[in-house]
This record gives C-alpha cells, structure tokens and sequence, in this order.
C-alpha cells in the first residue's frame, strides 16, 4: 500500500490484527523532510486506515540519525470503549481532567452565589415596593 500524502509517502508495512485486545497493530513507514509528531503521526494512521483519530493510538514515532523514512507503530482500536477500557491514561491526563473538573465546580459555585445575590438584591426592592403600596 502507497499512499502521497502532501509530499509525504506513506507504506504500510506490517498490519497484525490482535483480537484479544480488539485492535489492529500497525507499522508504517512515512518519508517526509520533517519527523512527524505524535498527533501528526495519529492523523496520518487515521487516515491511511480510515477511521477515527480517537480510536488511534500511536507507541513510537521511530527515526535513524540523518534519515528522512520514519517508522510509526500504532494501535487501531475497534471502539472507544475498547480504547478506554485499555489504554491507560498518563499522569498528565489525570492532572489535566482534575484541574478542568474542579474549574467547572468553582464556576458552578460562583454562578450559584451570583444568583443567590440577585434574588437577594430583588427582595428588599419588593419589599419595600409593597410598603410603599400598603401605605
């Protein structure tokens, strides 16, 4: 399998299916003038095997000193699920939903107490409009 790819040739090596782990264990070889990052990496296996980056996992971007063919190894998962179930999240990845989650119950709280100080700042105002009525 050839694929051009923006000047960028793209050979699928080795194609293994593992189905214990449901996925698809692959080696491409891509040749370009600048190493691939993992998230470049994770397009490229995207799209050669059509399917979902999110189901993607890639192990190593791998590359000889001075050569421009690179060497990716990856995983094809059969459904999030299955990615979920296992992949493990990094440290990083943990930190990184912690942080957002505590971000989301400040901002839920500071909504809460914003609201509760605008009903506060209602109620005297009607209180004193049906003052002003009862007099």
């Amino acid at each position: 399998m050839l694929l051009k790819h923006d000047k960028m040739e793209i050979n699928v090596i080795q194609e293994k299916a593992n189905p214990l782990f449901s996925r698809k264990e692959v080696h491409v070889t891509v040749a370009d003038s600048l190493t691939p990052s993992l998230t470049d990496a994770r397009k490229i296996v995207a799209e050669q095997f059509s399917v979902d980056e999110n189901l993607v996992r890639v192990r190593t971007v791998d590359s000889r000193f001075g050569s421009q063919t690179f060497t990716i190894i990856a995983d094809i998962y059969d459904s999030l699920e299955e990615f979920n179930r296992i992949v493990k999240k990094t440290k990083q990845e943990v930190d990184a939903e912690k942080k957002a989650e505590a971000e989301a119950r400040e901002a839920e709280a500071e909504a809460r107490k914003a609201e509760a100080e605008a009903k506060a700042a209602e109620a005297p105002s009607e209180e004193a409009e049906s003052t002003e009525e009862a007099q």
